[in-house]
């Protein structure tokens, strides 16, 4: 059994869902990953070239059995001549490597964001099993015709496919056409990456946050919460494609992107890990994936009400913050709290990547 994966994100990128998705297959007895990289879906915008200078933030180690294939392509999708180059040309181009690579294995194709390409393979291949996992709203990601096509496309796979897999409430609301055909598979985290228990705390306070810096991330908050709690850090790690709108105070710190174990030292050093998005239709449909990394290692997240962290409370270690309030009520009582041991370590036993692969029965038809 052969994996052909469409997957949202290069291979050579930092650990993300899909990854760790690639590698619970050949766990469960897989033979073999192609890993399709993405190609550009939607029309270039300036903001590109500003991607293009971060570049890669870490590599993932490739393991036995996966073979990462990538296309060039002009990013003209969108409009009708795109479409039919990629539908024909590029599937053509597609098609010729893979022969060699699946032989005559039977395929599971799975589709990580909506693409002509992806549709084509699920016409052309007639895979044994297949899926659309919505990580995100990806087409609100998109403006404009790229989001009206990136939406037309989403359509198309999602009447396609077998299983519709998604990550959180939003989506599963927003495909209950497909009723019995969607499974929910939350976030996880790679869990064996974070130090045993129990954790030494430092003594000082630091606010912390890991991960990207995109357009979603509120800027206003994180200089509240430096205005209210002067002598505390506020430690931002990640690339930073949203700049902060003017100087940042002195307690406020940038760090660039890094690698997992790196990242794992930021999150020793936190007091409170934090979330500061914005609301919008983007993130009413995202689970952080740094949530249970932050409640991996103990520590309470103070988040604004957006996705599915609007759905947390104390119970699950979550302070709210309201846009636009004083942080400072959620941002005491998140340093107020103190998590137990056994709690940590069933959480982190509960929300590995595999186990959340695992209990969701993501392969069990595949390779039954």
């Amino acid at each position: 059994m052969t994996f052909l994966y469409f997957s949202p994100v290069p291979w050579a990128s930092y650990p993300q869902r899909p990854h760790y998705f690639a590698r619970h297959f050949l766990k469960r007895g897989g033979s073999r990953v192609v890993w399709v990289d993405p190609y550009p879906t939607r029309l270039p915008t300036f903001r590109d070239l500003r991607r293009i200078a971060v570049g890669p933030q870490a590599r993932f180690e490739c393991p036995d059995g996966l073979t990462v294939v990538s296309l060039r392509a002009v990013p003209i999708e969108p409009l009708g001549i795109g479409r039919w180059l990629n539908r024909t040309v590029l599937w053509n181009i597609l098609a010729r490597r893979l022969r060699p690579l699946v032989g005559g294995d039977a395929v599971v194709l799975g589709v990580g964001r909506p693409s002509c390409l992806a549709l084509a393979a699920l016409t052309a291949l007639r895979p044994a099993h297949s899926f659309y996992d919505a990580m995100d709203d990806y087409p609100e990601f998109y403006h404009g015709i790229s989001k009206a096509s990136a939406q037309a496309h989403e359509r198309e796979i999602v009447r396609s496919v077998d299983v519709v897999l998604t990550s959180c409430g939003a989506l599963w609301t927003k495909f209950a056409s497909r009723d019995d055909r969607r499974v929910m598979v939350h976030n996880a985290f790679e869990m064996s990456a974070l130090p045993p228990l129990p954790i030494a705390r430092n003594a000082d306070i630091v606010f912390g946050y890991v991960g990207c810096i995109g357009a979603w991330f509120d800027w206003s908050i994180v200089l509240r919460l430096a205005e209210s709690f002067r002598d505390a850090a506020l430690h931002i790690v990640g690339p930073c494609f949203s700049p902060p709108p003017h100087d940042l105070p002195l307690n406020v710190r940038l760090f660039p992107a890094c690698l997992m174990e790196r990242a794992v030292e930021h999150l020793r050093s936190f007091s409170v890990g934090l979330i500061p998005f914005s609301r919008s239709p983007l993130t009413d449909a995202v689970d952080p994936v740094k949530y249970y990394g932050y409640r991996g290692m103990g520590l309470p997240v103070l988040s604004t009400a957006f996705g599915e962290m609007a759905r947390r409370g104390i119970a699950d270690g979550t302070f709210l913050m309201d846009q636009g309030a004083d942080p400072v009520e959620a941002a005491s009582s998140a340093l107020d709290y103190r998590a137990d041991v056994a709690a940590i370590a069933r959480f982190r036993l509960e929300h590995a990547w595999d186990r959340r692969f695992e209990d969701a029965g993501v392969f069990d038809r595949a390779l039954a």
